[in-house]
This record gives C-alpha cells, structure tokens and sequence, in this order.
C-alpha cells in the first residue's frame, strides 16, 4: 500500500481515564516518510458544537497553520 496520508492527530482517552497521545510519534512519522498528516472525521474538541468523545479532561488543539495545512490536503 502507497498511501498519501495518515491520520496522526489522534487522541484517546481509554475506559480507565488514561490518555493515549501519540500525536507528536505519528506527525513525525508522516514527515519523515513525505506524508500528509489528517484527522479522522469523527473528530472532536472543546468547541461547543462537537461533544468530546475520546478527548475528556483533555486540551488538545491543533494550531491554525495544521488546520490549513489539512484543509489544503483535501483538494
């Protein structure tokens, strides 16, 4: 399999409250092997409009340039 992209930025609260981020583990991944990086469509944040399943006690955002840099990738 060639893919173009991963999905890094990914964050999981597991059912004991224990955070699993790998995000910086896999964001390296995709630039050391020329992929670009997305998030799942099920993604979540402290928005208000979307709930936070996976992201409980969590503060995980993605700064404006990664949000551009993903939205760029669609095309």
């Amino acid at each position: 399999m060639k893919p173009d992209g991963i999905e890094a930025n990914y964050l999981y609260v597991d059912r004991n409250n224990n955070k699993i981020d790998e995000v910086e583990i896999w964001n390296k991944f995709a630039l050391e092997n020329n992929l670009f990086v997305t998030i799942g469509s099920d993604f979540h944040n402290k928005d208000g409009i979307r709930p936070e399943i996976g992201f409980v006690n969590t503060d995980f955002i993605l700064d404006d340039n990664k949000v551009k840099e993903i939205l760029n990738n669609l095309n």
